[in-house]
């Protein structure tokens, strides 16, 4: 048996709360667990209960669960944290506890005040096979001191599914199987991946290689896209996909978007993956589209400073129909329009939002000034700058590309604005590579200073300096 723990971001959690995904692997009955913080017992809230990852997979003995550690100090200090894991006797006798502990913080409500950084960790698309060396663990447990991540967003594809394709049968035990091992191989232990996701409290979102390629679409890269022909709700590779996204990402039941603040910051984490139609027309359920509209009105209630993290670039055109049956942009989707409409409503009211996306296997930072349409027009009432970190570790059959150029207008059936947008990094420069994206946030005089910072794992082509930091700006308050 072996037991693992990280830590994840806890939202509409009170201040100080440590949140503990928990893995128990190889289990014969499931184990009772027993949590401590400093070596003092305490009672962990159950947030999702210990349970099979698949059920219905009998054999497969993963079980995954959420807790809350709560009653602790807001104080930002790090704290050991220790699970021990007794499995129930057997006819043969008692079973030996597995124990797994951790150095953990909780997120902190707000920044910091004095002067010193909040820092988050931006990273998407990882594929094991693009980094058997474990290169982007070395380059997280290097981010130490004042570059010690705070906070860790994942924003999709943190395990490729279909790389390879699957060939032969496609029963629910051996996708699941199949699909847990992946996501064993880079959720769990101490290296690689996995020491990426235990350098601080991490929010997740999916994209589509937490599916397959294209996903919902059918997609030549996974058969079972294509044979399979009923509600995309009862695919079987879509049925055990999602079972184990909910084991080993979500961090609260049931809860695909969500919102959390680090005042006078507030994310909004828009999973536009999950739900999406094939109809090509949503791509959010009507309550996520709503918890959205909510969070961009609180933002310009409260004058807060909004970060949208998508895993597709908003900042992206759409694609052409043969583009669309390859990878659909999310430009494509009929409600790209009302997350649009989002951000200039927030333009409107001076609350210039920062969007934080992956994907697109290139970096980039633009920043976009909007320009209303009449009377407006001409004269700019606001800006988005879009960082997109993109590959962690470049899947194999592709390329690393050169930054897309970003659109000078959103998407048809999107807010009536035009953009004015300047590529920040990496302006006229060549750099392409496995990379993760430092963003550090700093109280200053009228807003918070931003800074980010390209840290990379494997450049392929450019200068070789290791590390590209793009001049602060300051985000209003």
């Amino acid at each position: 048996m072996e037991v693992s723990i990280r830590p994840l971001v806890a939202p509409g959690a009170p201040a100080g709360t440590m949140r503990a995904w928990v893995a128990v692997l190889g289990y014969g009955d499931l184990p009772d667990l027993a949590w401590s913080v400093d070596g003092a017992a305490v009672a962990a809230q159950p947030v999702r209960p210990l349970r099979p990852a698949y059920p219905d997979a009998a054999s497969l003995r993963v079980a995954t669960g959420v807790v809350d550690l709560t009653g602790l100090p807001a104080n930002g200090r790090t704290r050991t944290v220790r699970v021990v894991a007794t499995s129930p006797a057997t006819p043969a006798g008692p079973v030996p506890p597995v124990a797994c502990e951790l150095a953990m913080r909780a997120v902190p409500a707000e920044l910091p005040r004095d002067g010193t950084s909040f820092n988050l960790l931006l990273v998407s698309c990882f594929y094991r096979g693009g980094d058997k060396a474990g290169r982007c663990g070395v380059v997280a447990r290097g981010l130490t001191g004042l570059d010690r991540p705070d906070l860790v967003l994942t924003v999709g594809d943190q395990v490729y599914l279909d790389q390879p394709p699957l060939i032969g049968s496609f029963d629910d035990d051996r996708l699941a199987a199949t699909f847990a091992q992946k996501y064993r191989d880079n959720f769990v232990g101490t290296d690689g991946y996995a020491a990426v996701l235990r350098t601080a409290p991490v929010a997740a979102i999916p994209d589509d290689h937490e599916y397959w390629n294209n996903f919902p679409h059918p997609s030549p890269m996974t058969l079972q896209s294509l044979v399979h022909r009923g509600d995309i709700a009862d695919n079987p590779w879509r049925r055990a996909a999602k079972a184990m996204y909910d084991a080993f990402q979500l961090a609260s039941a049931d809860a695909y978007s969500y919102r959390f603040d680090v005042a006078p910051l507030s994310f909004f984490m828009m999973d536009n993956r999950t739900f999406r139609g094939t109809d090509g027309k949503h791509t959010l359920q009507d309550a996520d589209l709503q918890l959205y509209r909510d969070w961009v009105d609180d933002v310009v209630a409260r004058r807060l400073v909004p970060v949208l993290v998508t895993g597709p670039s908003l900042l992206q055109p759409g694609k052409s129909w043969w583009g669309r049956l390859l990878d659909r942009s999310f430009a494509d989707y009929g409600d790209y329009g009302d997350v649009m409409d989002g951000l200039t409503t927030l333009a409107r009211h001076g609350r210039g939002a920062l969007a934080l996306t992956g994907d697109v296997h290139y970096g980039r930072v633009v920043d976009a000034r909007i320009f209303g349409t009449a009377p407006e027009a001409g004269t700019p009432f606001g800006s988005i700058r879009e960082v997109i970190s993109s590959p962690t570790a470049l899947v194999w059959g592709s390329e690393h590309q050169r930054p897309g150029t970003a659109p000078t207008r959103f998407a048809p059936g999107a807010a009536a604005v035009k953009l004015d947008t300047v590529t920040a990094w990496p302006g006229r420069d060549d750099i392409r590579g496995d990379h993760v994206a430092l963003l550090r946030f700093t109280r200053t005089a009228g807003g918070v200073a931003l800074e980010v910072q390209y840290r990379m794992i494997r450049e392929v082509h450019g200068p070789g300096r290791g590390t590209y930091a793009l001049p602060p700006v300051v985000l209003p308050t």
